[in-house]
């Protein structure tokens, strides 16, 4: 792997500093941290309650060292999550082939640059592949499985990455041109929680760019690559949290301690049904109504 075809991280900040410093921190330990680009988009404050906050990472993210460069995007107005990393990703990959996403409370395991830009490569030229993704929930791997990675349905926006041919094909008007009632995915696909999901975003109680970009990959029946250990972890799920559920047993995963650089990919795009239903399953009805019951009886003997 050259210097030339390492990906550049984008990092969406927005207020919480306690979460972004544990992110930033995991990811100057990453491998390829010194020889990768740093782009970070700053969104502007919300209110007066969120200000100083916002400052305050802007403080911070000024003095960010340890990568090749550090490019801050600093905006004077609220965007929103959604249009933030549309317009970022957009903007930058005009100039690079492909990216790598973070929000600002993900953290990365060391290898994490090393899997993501591996996979990058390995399926450019392949269409089929929508997607590249960081985090996984636990799996059992078959005895007889040999790969470092499995393909699903399914995108997933914690720690991702994806090409510039990929992410300027995307259609995200595409909900709004299929209807309200009509082509919403079923659930043996996706899980059970994406028609709720889809209803969330006609509503607009949803601010979310990953909807339409899952709905997007699910019509033109594209796929998105995991690993079978995942290189990221969400902890985010605090008061601050915007757009994740208040608990976070329901989306906990073991993070790669293996250190490994190098992987083992697929050279063709077939599904392993076994890791990629068990991957589906989590989103499961029943999944989920076991984690809400234990969610609200966590608060009920506060």
């Amino acid at each position: 792997m050259t210097n030339t075809n390492i990906a550049p991280v984008l990092v969406f900040v927005y207020k919480r500093l306690d979460t972004l410093t544990e992110t930033i921190n995991s990811l100057k330990r990453n491998f390829l941290a010194p020889v990768t680009d740093l782009i970070i988009y700053s969104d502007g404050a919300k209110s007066d309650a969120d200000r100083s906050k916002v400052q305050q990472v802007r403080g911070y993210i000024k003095n960010i060292e340890g990568f090749k460069s550090v490019n801050l995007n600093v905006s004077e107005k609220n965007r929103g999550l959604a249009k933030s990393i549309i317009r970022g990703v957009t903007e930058v990959l005009q100039n690079y082939s492909s990216c790598i996403v973070l929000e600002d409370d993900l953290i990365t395991s060391p290898n994490f640059l090393n899997y993501m830009n591996d996979s990058l490569q390995k399926y450019e030229k392949n269409e089929k592949v929508f997607s590249i993704s960081g985090f996984t929930f636990p799996i059992k791997n078959p005895e007889s499985y040999e790969l470092d990675a499995y393909f699903n349905r399914r995108g997933c926006s914690w720690g991702w990455a994806t090409w510039a041919d990929r992410w300027q094909s995307i259609d995200w008007e595409i909900l709004n041109r299929d209807g309200e009632k009509k082509n919403i995915p079923g659930t043996k696909i996706l899980g059970s929680d994406f028609p709720s999901l889809i209803q969330k975003y006609y509503n607009g109680t949803a601010d979310s760019w990953a909807i339409p970009w899952c709905y997007f990959q699910y019509r033109n029946n594209l796929l998105t690559l995991y690993p079978t250990v995942s290189k990221v972890k969400n902890i985010g799920f605090g008061l601050d949290a915007t757009h994740t559920m208040k608990t976070e047993k329901r989306f906990a995963t073991y993070l790669d301690t293996s250190l490994s650089k190098n992987f083992s990919l697929s050279d063709d795009t077939a599904i392993d049904h076994e890791l990629s239903d068990q991957y589906t399953n989590q989103f499961s009805f029943m999944k989920r109504i076991k984690w809400r019951i234990l969610y609200d009886l966590k608060n009920l003997f506060k």
